[in-house]
């Protein structure tokens, strides 16, 4: 404490010595001098003005926005019973569009591929070679965005096919919007050298889509000659020495496996959801697929109210518009129906066909 005090001092001193030596000897003023005058006069001043401040503006504080509503989503779902809902969508009719393309006629449109989905569901007429092709399509190029077109090609006169288009919007949950994932095999398989059967399997896609015949072209001749679709491939046959086929699959979004209506009832099996009908024999390796005889009144297939129904194999001898393996909606005790019809103008023509139905419901 000492030291510091001492410290202090020092500087003290330092300080007087540097404003006046004298003051620093004895600590008094200096003795004035003759030689001194007075001071000069103090000048006084007008103070410096300083910028004036804005003034502040004293009023009601603004005003708390109210809120945006929130769009309805899973809060304001909240105690609704979603099942509920799905029932009174499904409740809505579907309204199938059918529409025709036949020998001789231009690209028929179809709908757009981002509302609806388009299966074939029908085919008849003389195909005798590779100029008989009937195919449903899709023109990625059509105004207004990608849209189904059903067409063809014949070097014969009687030669057709049929499509029905039904809205995604009809079917729970919603079936798919991607574009690009409805049609698979853009390039026909084909065959065309003895009788023996060639294969495609679309190994990147699983259970959650549904396949059908989407073109169906060649010279077909007897039940050594079809285009058929199962599981996750394709089938071409030609006994008859040239046959083409490709294949379209719909996919099922935030479902799973896709759910059928099939004879057995509901199902996510492909095999057993087939409809299979012929007026002959099923063709060898057909056991497993349950038959829908058509001999017999027992022709029908499903409700239109709760399944899309498309072919999912057409084969046997197509030899003019006597020969046709057709699905078409008919009455049946009040209700609208999907029935799968065939003809054979000739005996031993044996015409095949398989149906596979997607049910709405895909819960």
């Amino acid at each position: 404490m000492a030291r510091s005090i001492a410290f202090a001092a020092v500087l003290s001193g330092l300080a007087l010595a540097l404003i006046h030596p004298a003051l620093a000897q004895n600590g008094r003023p200096p003795p004035p001098t003759s030689t001194s005058t007075r001071p000069p006069p103090i000048k006084l001043e007008q103070p410096t003005s300083t910028a004036t401040q804005a003034p502040i503006k004293i009023g009601k504080p603004a005003p708390t926005p109210t809120p945006t509503p929130k769009p309805v989503g899973a809060e304001g779902l909240k105690g609704v019973d979603i099942n509920k809902m799905i029932d009174a969508a499904l409740k809505m009719p579907m309204q199938p569009s059918v529409y025709q393309w036949e020998a001789g006629q231009g690209t028929v449109q179809l709908q757009p591929a981002a509302t609806h989905l388009c299966v074939l569901t029908g085919v008849s007429g003389n195909f005798r070679g590779a100029g008989e092709r009937v195919e449903l399509n899709m023109d990625m190029a059509a105004a207004g965005g990608p849209r189904y077109v059903l067409r063809g090609s014949s070097g014969q006169g009687q030669l057709r096919a049929h499509a029905v288009c039904v809205r995604k919007d009809r079917f729970t949950p919603a079936i798919t919007a991607d574009n690009s994932r409805i049609m698979h095999s853009a390039q026909p398989l084909m065959i065309h050298f003895g009788c023996s059967t060639a294969r495609k399997a679309f190994t990147k896609l699983g259970p959650d889509y549904g396949y059908f015949v989407r073109e169906f072209g060649g010279k077909f001749d007897g039940l050594g000659d079809f285009v058929r679709t199962s599981g996750n491939s394709l089938y071409v046959s030609a006994c008859a020495g040239y046959a083409a086929g490709s294949a379209s699959a719909i996919h099922m979004i935030e479902s799973g496996p896709v759910k059928y209506l099939g004879p057995t009832g509901r199902t996510t099996d492909d095999r057993v959801a087939r409809f299979y009908a012929t007026l002959d024999n099923p063709a060898p390796g057909k056991a497993n697929i349950t038959p829908v005889s058509l001999a017999t009144p027992d022709r029908m297939l499903v409700p239109v109210s709760q399944a899309l129904c498309g072919l999912a194999e057409v084969g046997g001898r197509f030899n003019g518009y006597g020969e046709a393996a057709e699905i078409v909606m008919t009455t049946f005790n009040g209700e609208l129906y999907w029935k799968a019809q065939i003809s054979n103008g000739l005996a031993g023509s044996g015409v095949t066909m398989a149906v596979r139905c997607i049910a709405r419901d895909q819960r």
